[in-house]
């Protein structure tokens, strides 16, 4: 299973569920994804960087 996170939708997609990935999604790894929502589920927010990966927002 492929797992892809898409800037334009902040949204993540997984090729064995979704038939229409956007465009602009990227593919991240299981690990990746696991992280990012283990952070979600604690208060942080997911954004994307410049380059358009999934990321946490780091508060300053």
């Amino acid at each position: 299973m492929k797992i892809y996170f898409s800037k334009s939708t902040t949204g993540f997609y997984f090729d064995v569920i979704h038939t229409n990935i956007p465009d602009d999604a990227i593919e991240i790894t299981q690990s990746e994804y696991q992280d990012l929502l283990e952070k979600q589920s604690t208060g942080h927010e997911i954004v994307t960087d410049k380059d358009g990966k999934p990321t946490i927002k780091v508060e300053r």
